[in-house]
């Protein structure tokens, strides 16, 4: 068995930063906080899946039959603080 275990902070606002091929430059883009939420989820899923790619490929099916993927997202509560 594998085990990973992944944390990654909640971002608390909607600034993103793009990179913009016509100009050569990274420019802050604001994103509506429901369009932002679920990129956001979008991108953590991507990395997961990219993590257990990594993990099944670069290790032997003789030495691993099992992969554990533990993911956390902490969040700061904006009300609470």
């Amino acid at each position: 068995m594998f085990a990973i275990s992944f944390q990654v902070i909640k971002k608390s606002h909607e600034l993103l930063d793009i990179f913009v091929a016509t100009s050569q430059s990274i420019e802050p883009v604001e994103m509506r906080k429901k369009e932002f939420d679920e990129f956001y989820e979008d991108v953590l899923y991507q990395i997961a899946l990219r993590i257990m790619y990594e993990v099944f490929y670069s290790l032997s099916p003789q030495i691993l039959d099992v992969v554990v993927f533990n993911g956390f997202v902490r969040k700061v509560d904006a009300a609470t603080g």
